[in-house]
């Protein structure tokens, strides 16, 4: 969770994503061996243009937009944006950030909460 916009903060994404990548395998291993890492970035700012409070990014060619790698994916919730309310919440996704965004000022779980780890959550915040 960042809840300011430092400086360079595009570059940190990129080197802990990246370094991540890398600590994967030790000089001489095979690159084969490398997984994909995701980066979920949960920020308390705006960051990215438009209104969606969840954004997608990879990799891709400028000219294309293929996809050249996907071995590194980048999430992005930026909760200033998110304004659902309870009954509007319609994915897992949805259910988090709520929680996430309204944890100090929720006193009751809302109706549609089905995952065993977000139920919890609320208990604990409770």
């Amino acid at each position: 969770m960042q809840v300011a916009e430092p400086a360079g903060f595009d570059k940190r994404v990129l080197y802990y994503t990246s370094k991540d990548y890398a600590g994967q395998i030790n000089i001489g291993e095979e690159y084969p061996k490398l997984r994909p890492v995701f980066f979920i970035g949960v920020l308390d700012f705006k960051y990215f243009s438009g209104n969606n409070y969840l954004s997608s990014h990879l990799i891709v060619d400028e000219e294309t937009g293929e996809c050249v790698s996907k071995d590194m994916k980048f999430r992005f919730i930026e909760l200033p944006k998110f304004n659902k309310k309870a009954h509007e919440l319609k994915n897992i996704i949805d259910k988090w950030t709520f929680f996430i965004k309204n944890a100090d000022e929720l006193e009751v779980m809302p109706d549609n909460v089905d995952d065993e780890g977000l139920k919890e959550a609320y208990e604990e915040a409770a």
